[in-house]
């Protein structure tokens, strides 16, 4: 890929980054949310869309966005959200720093929003959510004794938050692939594995090429049981890298124009096509860079979409959880500082 100054721009170099916007996507809409400012995305359907806004409030549209409803205000500080892969219609929020996070979760696409008596008590900031099945929802954060596994399990539907017996202080990410097999990344950029539906957590002895920077910049997502995709920022730069516990490998596969950049999200759908959104939190406000690929990043195209607010935080908890799919071809970014959602794929879901 070469990114181009369109300061003298030609005919050939405009004809490059057309067919840069056609692979990465064919089709866009705007969907305007009228009360405060996109902070979290969540894409239940086509016509089903719940967003968590400034005020921690979570919304929900059942026309594509024409009109939107309040279901739930509980949730009193930062605060994240995560659809299940196999169905989503379920979905889980969680307040990031409070000791005892609050969790509310919905299973009929977000008309209703119910606060759960499963409070999660972890001792530090919540990093990541991973929801493979509608029985089986995974946090990582860190343990703040230090002394403990900073993971921690729910079955869905009842019970309680359970740590995990084995594993790593701090996993700054991580993902389950299904209900049995995940992966997570540590401070150090060590590759941790799961297999008996995070309960115990073993390192790999692998690491990832690029230094981990800080706890929650750090976005993943388990392509197969195998196969991870990891965006990993050090401060400055911000790469994507794909992880291969068979071949015990890490490949970079892209570095992103951005500066100070952060995962906005990562999403595959169901014909293995997969985004990777990343903001631009430098002076230059480049904008967001979009990824596109549809052979897990063996190869890949972007291309630069919008404008972030760079007066929020790049290292903001909720900042990975604002893309997301809505249909089987249509994906969801919420832009940060504004009241827009950007709705794309490579079909026409209009």
């Amino acid at each position: 890929m070469t990114w181009y100054n369109f300061t003298a721009g030609t005919d050939a170099k405009a004809d490059e980054v057309n067919d840069n916007f056609k692979y990465v996507f064919n089709y866009y809409r705007n969907i305007y949310y009228p009360t405060d400012n996109v902070y979290n995305v969540i894409g239940h359907s086509a016509t089903h869309i719940s967003v968590i806004d400034a005020n921690w409030d979570i919304y929900n549209t059942t026309d594509g966005g024409a009109t939107w409803t309040s279901e739930n205000t509980d949730l009193d500080d930062i605060s994240f959200t995560r659809n299940c892969k196999a169905n989503r219609a379920y979905a889980i929020a969680i307040e990031t720093t409070s000791l005892a996070g609050e969790t509310i979760y919905t299973v009929n696409s977000g008309e209703t929003w119910t606060l759960s008596g499963n409070t999660l008590t972890m001792a530090s900031t919540k990093y990541d959510l991973s929801y493979p099945t509608t029985s089986l929802i995974v946090a990582f954060g860190a343990d703040g004794n230090g002394t403990g596994v900073g993971c921690w399990w729910l079955a869905a539907g009842g019970g309680a938050w359970t740590q995990s017996l084995t594993g790593t202080v701090h996993h700054v990410c991580g993902d389950m692939f299904d209900g049995t097999t995940g992966y997570s990344l540590d401070q150090a950029g060590n590759v941790w594995k799961t297999v008996d539906n995070a309960v115990n957590w073993d390192d790999t002895t692998d690491n990832i090429n690029s230094t981990v920077a800080a706890n929650i910049n750090q976005d993943c997502y388990a392509m197969s049981a195998t196969k991870v995709l990891f965006v990993v920022n050090n401060a400055t730069d911000c790469y994507i890298e794909v992880y291969d516990n068979t071949a015990h490998t890490s490949t970079t596969v892209a570095k992103s124009i951005t500066t100070e950049g952060t995962c906005r999200g990562i999403v595959r759908n169901a014909s293995g096509e997969m985004w990777v959104a990343i903001s631009d939190h430098g002076a230059d406000e480049k904008g967001t860079e979009l990824f596109y690929s549809n052979d897990d990043f063996t190869t890949c195209h972007s291309t630069l979409i919008g404008w972030e607010d760079t007066v929020i935080a790049v290292n903001t908890p909720f900042m990975k959880f604002g893309m997301s799919e809505a249909a089987d071809d249509q994906v969801l970014l919420g832009f940060l500082g504004t009241q827009t959602i950007w709705g794309f794929g490579n079909t026409n879901g209009s």
